[in-house]
């Protein structure tokens, strides 16, 4: 049911979810002045969300999704890539994009331009690859920074970290 609703600034306030066939896979959206500030799906026969009535930050990016494999091999290279969702008010026209490897040296790409508005996705692709150099379990640590020239108002959520899994390269037996 859409509102608009009373709601006192600052509160927590709980969504009950009852769903008679059990089936989950209903999504809720809840916005303040126009902004999305909590995203639930259901899943089950029931579910309680919470959040908190409130404005977003003006500048909050988050990584919501990583899409370069989890698995590769040794000495190819591996272009990171995924989706920013942004959180925030303000359009994002700037960025830094950043990763790094187990905690090592960032590599960062700086990006101009953009036009992300509240709630829109950014699919990226980071401009410096990763060429792993020996066989192993690897951490990468995805982030964006310097939004708009300003730090994340938000950085609870700006960070994905994957492991990344890399293998022998396979010989050519032919």
């Amino acid at each position: 049911t859409a509102g608009p609703y009373d709601l006192t600034d600052g509160t927590t306030y709980k969504l009950f979810v009852v769903d008679d066939w059990g089936d989950g896979g209903t999504h809720y959206n809840v916005k303040a002045d126009g902004f999305t500030i909590g995203e639930f799906a259901s899943t089950g026969a029931g579910n309680t969300f919470s959040f908190v009535a409130a404005l977003p930050a003006e500048l909050d990016l988050a990584v919501s999704d990583l899409s370069n494999p989890k698995y590769a091999f040794a000495n190819q290279a591996i272009t990171v890539a995924g989706t920013i969702r942004n959180h925030g008010m303000s359009i994002i026209t700037s960025m830094d994009l950043n990763y790094t490897i187990d905690g090592g040296s960032p590599q960062v790409a700086s990006l101009t331009g953009l036009n992300i508005a509240s709630g829109d996705d950014y699919h990226f692709q980071h401009s410096t690859p990763w060429t792993p150099t020996q066989t192993g379990a690897y951490d990468l640590d995805v982030w964006a920074s310097n939004l708009n020239g300003a730090p994340d108002q938000a950085p609870d959520n700006g960070h994905r970290m994957i492991q990344e899994v890399i293998n022998a390269p396979i010989p050519n037996i032919v």
